[in-house]
């Protein structure tokens, strides 16, 4: 295997990782939410009720006096942050678009451009360009996407002003795109 190789498997290593992580970590959501959801049904109680119980994370088991509570909500807060569309779904799928464009930015596409002979910056492709613009958006504009979002070649899925959610879909669209581009760098080394 030739140094362009090579970088570019590790980097298909390390997306197929935050990949992995995307789908457990979506996985958990979903069981956590079924979780309270049976516990309440269980309860035979009006959900409306049990919805505003407290439901908390703490050092040890609550009964413990020397647990300390690290975080607090209610059910229906904690239900509603595990659903398909809750802020934990939109923050892990951002987070894995941050990381993966991060990875290439800082470490991956110097180390590619220098296996085929080029400068970081010569090495261009509209995937992460795609991925630049919106993790400007994620990350400097709290996930509101920017005019720039518009110049996106690939991924034309938001316009200015839109939330940026990237959920199973478009990370596994993401994915296709580096992975078909990283395939052609091979193709024409």
């Amino acid at each position: 295997m030739n140094e362009l190789e090579k970088y570019i498997y590790e980097y298909i290593d390390i997306v197929n990782v935050i990949l992995g992580t995307y789908l457990d970590s979506t996985w958990g959501f979903d069981n956590n939410k079924q979780m309270i959801e049976m516990s309440q049904y269980q309860m035979r109680l009006p959900i409306e009720q049990l919805d505003n119980v407290h439901f908390s994370y703490g050092t040890d088991n609550p009964e413990n006096p020397k647990s300390v509570e690290l975080h607090r909500v209610t059910q229906g807060e904690f239900k509603q942050r595990n659903s398909k569309n809750g802020i934990n779904y939109k923050f892990i799928g951002n987070m894995c678009l941050i990381s993966i464009y991060q990875y290439w930015e800082d470490y991956y596409r110097d180390k590619i451009a220098v296996s085929k002979g080029m400068k970081k910056n010569d090495l261009k492709s509209d995937i992460m360009g795609d991925l630049r613009w919106l993790r400007v958006s994620i990350i400097h504009h709290k996930g509101i996407a920017t005019k720039d979002v518009e110049k996106c070649k690939i991924l034309k899925w938001y316009r200015e002003g839109d939330e940026i959610f990237i959920n199973k879909e478009k990370i596994l669209e993401i994915i296709s795109n580096i992975v078909e581009m990283l395939m052609g760098l091979l193709d024409i080394s």
